[in-house]
Formats: C-alpha cells, sequence, structure tokens
C-alpha cells in the first residue's frame, strides 16, 4: 500500500531564483511551492527508550487522588524493578513467538496460519507480558477497573485472550473494530496474564485506556489513551516511522482528516507527508520565502538547465520525493526523467538532513515555460 501527496503548483513564475552573482535564466520556469525548512527541524527527537524483550513485565494500572489524570498505565519491569512512561518502551514479541495455528481458530485465522504470540504461560524466550492493578489501594473503587482497546495501528491484526480447559476467551479484538466489548476487568490489587497475538510481524502501535468507578459516584475516571509500542520480531528494515511521528504530533487522534499524510492541518498549503518528510512542524502555520528551494544553473558560463534542490530529513527513510513537471499548473503532470543525487549539505547544515538535486536541461524552445513540483510517495511495505 502506498500514500501519495503533492506540493501544490504555484502561479506562473517569471523567471527563477539564482544564487548571488549567478546569470538569470534565459527561459521561463514555474516552481511549486516546495518548502525546505532550513532552521533546526520542528519534530523533537524521541527520548531513548529500553527495549523489553524476556523477563516478567506488567501493563500496570496506577491511581493517584494527587494528581491530575488519577490514572495512568504505565510499563513495569518487574524484573528489574523499574517503572517506565510507555512512550519509553518497546514490548518486543520474539520471532520464537510466531506458531502455525493447528486448525480454524476464528478470529486468530485459518489452520496453518501464522501468529506471533506473548503466552499467557511463561516462556523464558519470550517476554512475559501481564496486566496488573496491584499497587492500588482498597476502598476506593466500586469494582473492577476496565482496560479498554482504543486503537491498533499496524500491519496486522491484535488479540488478546485467555484460555480455559480448551477454550478461547476474547478481550480484545481488532479485527471487527474498537468498542466498549473490547475490555478486559482488571480487579483493583490483581494482576493478570493472558496471550498476546499478532497476525503478522512489523511494528504495532496498541492504546489502551484504563477506566473505573469510585465507591459513592455515578461516572467513571479514566487515565488518557495510551500508546504501546510494539516490536514484533523479525522488524522489516524498511519499516516507516510515518506512523510513529504521526502518534507524536498526536498521540489521541486517529481521524484521517487530521492525521493523515494528505491532510493539512495547520492550513500552510504543505501536507502532512511534506511537513514530515522535511522536519517542519504539521501544526504551526510556517510558509514562508525562508523555505524556497535552491535554483542554480548547472553551470555558470553555460546556460544548459538549472539544479533544483530538495533539503529533507535523513531519518526519512520511507518517503520517496519525485521530481514531475507539466506545461501548465492544471497538468498533466509526469516524473522528470532525471534521477535525484545526494550531495553534501555544507556550509555546517544540521547532519539531521541530506540534500536532493535534480540536474534539468532546458527544451530546444528557451521560450518555453515548465512548472515543476515534488511528489511524496510514502511506502507502507511491512
Amino acid at each position: 500500500m502506498n500514500a501519495k501527496t503533492e506540493t501544490p503548483a504555484l502561479p506562473e513564475v517569471q523567471g527563477v531564483r539564482t544564487r548571488p552573482g549567478w546569470r538569470r535564466v534565459p527561459a521561463l520556469i514555474a516552481i511549486a511551492a516546495l518548502l525546505l525548512c532550513t532552521a533546526l527541524p520542528c519534530v523533537h527527537a524521541a527520548e531513548e527508550r529500553v527495549s523489553l524483550t524476556t523477563g516478567h513485565v506488567d501493563l500496570r494500572i496506577d491511581y493517584d487522588a494527587a494528581r491530575s489524570n488519577l490514572l495512568e498505565i504505565v510499563v513495569s519491569d518487574d524484573d528489574q524493578g523499574v517503572e517506565l512512561p510507555a512512550a519509553s518502551a518497546i514490548l518486543v514479541v520474539a520471532e520464537s513467538g510466531r506458531i502455525e495455528l493447528p486448525g480454524d481458530l476464528p478470529p486468530l485465522g485459518n489452520s496453518g496460519d501464522s501468529l506471533w504470540v506473548i503466552p499467557q504461560s511463561q516462556d523464558p524466550g519470550i517476554v512475559f507480558l501481564g496486566l496488573s492493578a496491584e499497587q492500588n489501594p482498597g476502598g476506593i473503587f466500586s469494582g473492577a477497573i476496565d482496560l479498554r482497546l482504543i486503537d491498533v495501528r499496524g500491519p496486522g491484526n491484535f488479540f488478546f485472550w485467555q484460555s480455559d480447559l480448551g477454550s478461547l476467551n476474547f478481550f480484545f479484538d481488532s479485527s471487527n473494530g474498537f468498542g466498549t466489548d473490547d475490555s478486559f476487568p482488571q480487579l483493583v490489587g490483581g494482576h493478570s496474564h493472558g496471550n498476546w497475538g499478532f497476525t503478522t510481524n512489523g511494528i504495532y502501535f496498541i492504546t489502551l485506556q484504563a477506566f473505573g468507578q469510585r465507591i459513592g459516584e455515578s461516572t467513571n475516571i479514566f487515565s488518557p489513551p495510551t500508546v504501546f509500542e510494539f516490536h514484533v520480531e523479525p522488524v522489516p528494515t524498511n519499516t516507516n516511522s510515518f506512523q510513529r511521528w504521526q502518534l507524536e504530533q498526536w498521540p489521541n487522534s486517529t481521524d484521517a482528516l487530521l492525521i493523515g499524510p494528505e491532510a493539512d492541518p495547520d492550513q500552510d498549503g504543505r501536507l502532512n507527508l511534506e511537513e514530515y518528510a522535511l522536519g517542519t512542524d504539521p501544526k504551526t502555520f510556517d510558509r514562508d520565502e525562508t523555505f524556497t528551494p535552491s535554483i542554480d544553473h548547472q553551470a555558470p558560463t553555460e546556460p544548459s538547465g538549472v539544479e533544483i534542490r530538495l533539503r529533507m530529513r535523513q531519518d526519512r527513510s520511507d518517503v520517496e520525493p519525485t521530481l514531475v513537471a507539466a506545461p501548465d499548473p492544471a497538468g498533466p503532470w509526469s516524473p522528470v526523467d532525471r534521477p535525484a543525487e545526494e550531495v553534501s549539505p555544507g556550509g555546517g547544515a544540521s547532519e539531521l538532513h541530506r540534500i536532493l538535486v535534480w540536474k534539468v536541461p532546458f527544451g530546444v524552445a528557451p521560450a518555453a515555460v515548465r512548472f515543476y513540483r515534488v511528489s511524496y510517495q510514502l511506502k507502507l511495505s511491512l
């Protein structure tokens, strides 16, 4: 599956911008709005995270009457006695957890299908992942705390179930959408284990939220929606990070009109996929001439063409930029038959960026007008 977005075309430009000391190009070239972030990247680097591959780990629901968020869900590394925020941990599902279904087991799959499982019973080679509300005081809640599945983003489906004398009791099932039935009742002061299943390998972002009702009250208190990152091995090397960027920018939203690659929530004309590729802020209107691309002669003495330069983030390997051209802003647009060359940023530019250069020759007719823009394609093959 691929997602594709393009920079919008601008009206015809009479001439092009050149570097100081260079002659103007004796042809008319119209350039679309290629906005290049020349300042520091607007997306903050993620903090260093801990990968939990083995040992006893719990997703623990904590209550604290002194906090503004009365409930929260954290990662507890029980073997190390360490508590981590969800954003600081990666839960790894080892490749040794892959099984083949012995028969048709809906909704898990059909006979022979692969399923990656963190099992209900401890396996020393796989993380032993449980649910817990053990450290909460008694006499606060009128019943169990419901842990609900809010969202799953990843290459396959996710399930959580318990096995009891041959029967499978499902609590989370992402294959049929999300509702109040995607809920696990965790007893206050209790601790539970079940089977965590994934239908294919790759990276999953699983959003959980805890709900509870205190004694004498008629409404629930609840935790913030909390995203947990699972790496189901083997994780492909081309795993896209656009999903992670979406979660960093909008951790509590799944609205495609806000977070989708073709959305423009800040209304600056730069779509989310372009903001991601360039390292600009999708929530701030920051479009100005500072971000205009560099357009130069190929040679100062021979006006044979121009160089079109694009500065984008080094770590955006899941985005493929393509230069496209058209005789008119209305199109038709077609790829320029010249691959981009990567050059050194130079000039003390940030190591977080790389510079792509397209060398575009002039046509036979010097007065011809060509419009150029960059098309961004997101590679989502996991």
